[in-house]
């Protein structure tokens, strides 16, 4: 992925997902460290119970 911080994309994703209906779902996005559940609903859907994630290192917001 890229650009995930963008609504418009995190929209597309959204409604590919719920057209598709996936098992499992594997996005790497290389500049959130931080993922909440809120970004998750917001382009995963609501349909999304469990996620798992690694931070973003080596970017400008890298804390670590």
């Amino acid at each position: 992925m890229r650009g995930l911080n963008d609504r418009g994309r995190r929209d597309i994703v959204r409604k590919v997902m719920h057209s598709i209906k996936p098992k499992i779902i594997c996005l790497q996005e290389t500049k959130l460290t931080l993922i909440s559940d809120f970004d998750v609903f917001s382009f995963l859907g609501r349909d999304c119970h469990k996620f798992v994630y690694l931070s973003a290192r080596g970017t400008f917001l890298d804390n670590g």
